[in-house]
């Protein structure tokens, strides 16, 4: 009897201890924590093998092997650039012949309206049901009993929306070639993590909380994604940012506390601690996601489909490794063969997520961001009306009155955030640029040629809102289009047919003018070589003596804050980021004098000298050796401390290019362009790499330069075919060296004949 009894005892006990842990791991904590390990097995040697090799140099071998492999590191570690001409070239055409009348832009409207309703909504609708609705056995009609199962993996269904995402823009992406612009292929995993973590948290929370309280917390996504932008970004937010981020979340707690009935079957307490958790969970990662591909977007300039691509590639990947570790990826396959319709509900949801996508990005460039929210909050309205019909959710008073709060914040938020940015960007000085983040107007001359700003003598900026209170002020360049009587840029996009414009320099007594006749489309960068063209022009005589003046009270090598001639700085190699310095120097004119030995002055005063040497480098090729180099070249001893603690200071930056800024009757004024070899933005650019090679160093001195390729006699003058090919070494070498190619492999080709016979003899 104790026997049985500690038997049945120990069965009784074991089959507890098996339910409790059954139903442990399928508690959604433990599955998440599972799935978090697993990523983190796959990403962190990933991460430590980036962080080991990430500064090494894959330069491309021979084989086909090692350029593969080389290729795929570079891409890996700094990215990549692809161009095609020819698709650009054909766009631009595109672009300039279709002309926007009101029929079409109201087709286009109504297009991406129709579009972003029915994907999303049907997005919504499936998506509730895969993970809420049971699902008949497919065995079930031949026994006469029904089945019903319902599906638990949300990873899964992760992966599967991923997968086809992945597909879809990879071949939209494949068959339209835009310009490409890589980014390094490992900054992707960060934002496909959290992806995949959102994405998760969003799917396992349908469980526990219905689809109107899901799409009420999407809504108050604005709270984290705030957060995050001042953790990840730094941003600023104003009052009005923080008001509505407020009414929206009072909004949503209305309608999670006092909003409808929860289910009998379900411990109230248990499900709203759940849903609420996950839902957090999904927000913040979320939020996390959209601000890392802001910082890309930013950092790298690639382009949605890219974005996309890189993004479900990683996710793709991350979850297909966890599903085949915990052995759930042929389970769920299975469960699709067995039950009626669940596959054709995967498929469809996948596609509308994926063909959604595609309606967001071209909502957003045809009727911007703020269209882009309206229309997805009319969408989420009838989301939730659409689920409410179709599931019979319960929603009280009080829900109802929390749902009106957070629909109608948002499109309060949009419109005034919309009037606010258009009221500041017309009365703020200073901006930030796109690309090279920098908050000031010169940036929009050196980073987007194609926009046109107005330079004001008397404030030094780039924009032609300062003429509003510089206008009585006499020295101000102003453009002025002969089409529409505009004087500003602003007319160039609308009146581009108008060949000719008319630069005037407006004076308190006259009004002088030169006449540019420009291509069909003229920016900025071409407006203002076009102006140093002419130096001889009412503006640039003004302009040129006023700034040799000021370059004269100034030392003889400065630091400039900016290039004077974008224009030439870009042309020259020069772009506005991290790890570029621009320096100005002076250099005396005429011919150099060399001291008297021995005391023949001839009758002259010794230090006048005797001889004029005639220097075979350029003064524009001094002034870059003047740098590093502190030479008798000098004029003053002031000077020459002067240069020498700019050699000290620059020993270690590495000389572009240079170019002419200015003159007078004693000296010119170079800038010269230089390279930090040592900075990572530098050593990361696959275009600016070149420079960090140790065969760059001191360029200035070899001749590498603009100007001393010139004082080489390279490219032009009467020593130019004495130096073809680089030097006149090579030159020399080249003719006089005996090339016997042809007849070498010709004798070759005998002897290996040759031998052939006699071995067959």
């Amino acid at each position: 009897m104790w026997v049985l009894g500690d038997a049945e005892f120990f069965t009784t006990s074991e089959n507890y201890t098996a339910t409790f842990i059954s139903s442990f791991t399928e508690f959604w904590l433990f599955r998440f924590v599972d799935d978090c390990m697993t990523y983190a097995m796959v990403l962190l040697p990933c991460y430590l093998f980036v962080a080991c090799f990430k500064d090494e140099k894959f330069e491309t071998d021979g084989n086909v092997e090692g350029r593969f492999n080389n290729v795929f590191l570079s891409i890996l570690f700094y990215g990549r650039k692809f161009s095609n001409k020819s698709k650009m070239i054909q766009a631009s055409d595109s672009e300039h012949s279709s002309v926007s009348t009101l029929f079409s832009t109201f087709l286009r409207l109504c297009f991406c309206f129709v579009g972003l309703q029915v994907t999303y909504i049907t997005w919504g609708v499936l998506q509730e049901k895969v993970m809420t609705q049971n699902y008949i056995r497919r065995n079930s009609a031949v026994s006469n009993v029904r089945s019903y199962d319902g599906f638990q993996d949300s990873e899964f269904l992760v992966f599967f929306n991923r997968l086809v995402a992945f597909l879809i823009s990879t071949a939209v992406f494949l068959l339209t070639k835009p310009d490409a612009v890589i980014a390094p292929l490992y900054e992707f995993s960060y934002a496909s993590l959290a992806n995949i973590l959102s994405s998760w948290c969003q799917y396992e929370a349908l469980k526990f909380i219905s689809f109107p309280a899901q799409v009420l917390f999407k809504c108050s996504k604005v709270v984290p994604v705030m957060l995050m932008g001042k953790v990840v970004q730094r941003k600023i937010y104003s009052r009005h940012d923080y008001t509505c981020a407020l009414m929206i979340a009072i909004g949503v707690s209305l309608f999670m506390l006092f909003g409808g009935k929860q289910s009998s079957t379900r411990s109230t307490e248990s499900v709203t601690v759940s849903g609420i958790t996950l839902m957090i969970g999904y927000l913040v990662f979320d939020s996390f996601t959209s601000n890392w591909q802001n910082v890309l977007f930013d950092k790298y300039k690639i382009s949605s489909l890219q974005m996309m691509s890189g993004v479900n590639m990683f996710s793709c990947v991350l979850t297909l490794i966890s599903l085949i570790r915990q052995g759930r990826l042929f389970s769920s396959f299975r469960f699709i063969t067995q039950h009626d319709n669940f596959g054709e509900d995967l498929l469809l949801s996948s596609l509308s997520g994926a063909v959604g996508q595609f309606f967001i990005f071209y909502t957003i460039r045809h009727f911007g961001a703020v269209g882009f929210t309206l229309m997805m909050t009319i969408r989420q309205a009838l989301s939730i009306l659409i689920s409410c019909i179709l599931y019979k959710h319960d929603i009280t008073e009080l829900g109802i009155l929390g749902i009106a709060m957070v629909f109608i914040t948002i499109p309060v938020k949009i419109l005034g955030n919309a009037h606010l940015r258009k009221r500041t960007n017309f009365d703020m000085i200073k901006s930030s640029c796109n690309l090279c983040s920098v908050t000031d107007f010169y940036c929009i001359i050196s980073c987007s040629p194609s926009t046109g700003m107005i330079y004001c003598y008397e404030c030094s900026l780039y924009d032609w809102a300062c003429l509003r209170s510089c206008r009585t002020v006499p020295h101000i360049s102003a453009i002025y289009c002969e089409a529409c009587t505009a004087w500003d840029f602003l007319c160039f996009s609308v009146c581009v047919p108008s060949p000719t414009y008319t630069v005037f320099k407006l004076t308190s007594w006259s009004l002088s003018y030169i006449s540019i006749d420009c291509s069909r489309e003229m920016g900025a960068y071409r407006y203002m070589q076009e102006i140093w063209r002419k130096k001889q022009s009412d503006v640039m005589r003004f302009l040129l003596r006023v700034r040799t003046w000021h370059y004269r009270q100034l030392s003889a090598i400065h630091r400039a804050s900016r290039p004077t001639r974008p224009e030439k700085a870009r042309r020259l190699g020069y772009v506005a980021k991290q790890g570029f310095v621009i320096y100005r120097v002076r250099v005396r004119r005429g011919g150099r004098k060399r001291k008297v030995t021995k005391g023949q002055t001839y009758g002259k005063p010794k230090n006048h000298g005797v001889n004029q040497l005639k220097m075979k480098r350029s003064l524009q090729s001094i002034a870059e050796v003047l740098i590093y180099l502190f030479t008798e070249f000098s004029c003053a001893k002031r000077e020459l401390k002067f240069q020498q603690r700019v050699g000290r200071r620059c020993g270690a930056l590495r000389v572009l290019n240079s170019y002419w800024v200015g003159q007078d009757s004693t000296f010119k004024f170079y800038e010269v362009i230089l390279v930090d070899p040592m900075h990572k933005a530098i050593r990361r650019d696959p275009d600016l790499q070149w420079i960090c090679k140790p065969t760059m160093k001191h360029r200035e001195m070899r001749g590498l330069t603009k100007a001393g390729k010139r004082s080489r006699g390279l490219g032009k003058g009467i020593g130019y075919s004495q130096t073809i090919g680089g030097s006149r070494r090579k030159a020399w070498k080249r003719r006089n060296t005996l090339s016997l190619r042809r007849k070498l492999c010709f004798g070759l080709s005998f002897i290996c004949m040759w031998n052939k016979g006699v071995k067959n003899q």
